[in-house]
């Protein structure tokens, strides 16, 4: 599927991406207002994804596959799936559609755990096959940039717990169809509501926020037996030849 980080960023530069991104600083912000500490990432992506949080980090870096006409100043270029960190460094790893452009989703997952400092969040974005967008994938223009089957809520938290990670939050948003035109998709604002009648888990995308867990040994507890005195028994009697 190529470079997932520069398929991301192109879907961004789209009309549709441009949209979204207003929706996912939105629900970022719940999250966001609960973590402080030294070091955010976040890795592909719009840069301005993460930009109203910066502030609560003293190092606030961001992962592009190539520079930016105006990167920001912590702007690294790297590849997904090989990060260039020491392990257990950010207290926040966001990464909002990259998984959906992967071809190895379970790598680029161990790879967030290993840069993840224990107890630190992991906040990813993805596209829901279970929506209109999941439908719509294979016809619709502004989609045309992802090429296989999304990968499924219950998918990716199976592969998080797999990983390490203990599942915090999920939940969906944009209800409304992938429009590739900003005023169309904001009239169709009202679909948000559908919410309220159970459809939840209907969004065209997903938000998972997981928290990386220490895996400590598994200790066995082996129960000793004191051993047994041995009985003293006669010896058995002989007789030789002759007694016969």
């Amino acid at each position: 599927m190529g470079n997932p980080l520069a398929v991301t960023d192109q879907w961004y530069s789209a009309p549709l991406g441009r949209s979204i991104l207003t929706l996912e600083q939105a629900v970022l912000v719940e999250p966001m207002s609960r973590v402080r500490g030294d070091y955010l990432v976040q890795i592909g992506g719009n840069t301005a994804l993460t930009k109203p949080f910066s502030e609560r980090f003293r190092y606030p870096i961001c992962v592009k596959p190539g520079l930016e006409k105006n990167p920001p100043e912590q702007c690294i270029v790297a590849e997904a799936h090989e990060m260039p960190f020491q392990p257990n460094l950010f207290d926040v790893v966001v990464a909002p559609h990259v998984l959906d452009f992967s071809d190895s989703p379970q790598a680029l997952l161990s790879e967030w755990y290993l840069i993840t400092r224990p107890y630190g969040y992991l906040m990813i974005m993805g596209f829901n096959p279970w929506s209109v967008w999941g439908l719509l994938a294979g016809w619709c223009e502004s989609l045309q940039a992802w090429q296989k089957p999304f990968y499924s809520m219950s998918c990716v938290k199976r592969w998080l717990v797999e990983t390490g990670f203990s599942i915090l939050s999920v939940k969906t948003f944009a209800l409304r169809p992938p429009f590739n035109n900003a005023l169309l998709f904001e009239q169709w604002r009202w679909m948000e509501y559908l919410k309220r009648w159970g459809l939840q888990k209907a969004g065209g995308i997903y938000f998972i926020v997981a928290q990386k867990q220490l895996v400590s040994p598994t200790l066995r507890i082996v129960s000793w037996k004191p051993l047994r005195k041995p009985v003293a028994r006669p010896y058995p009697e002989t007789h030789s030849r002759r007694d016969g």
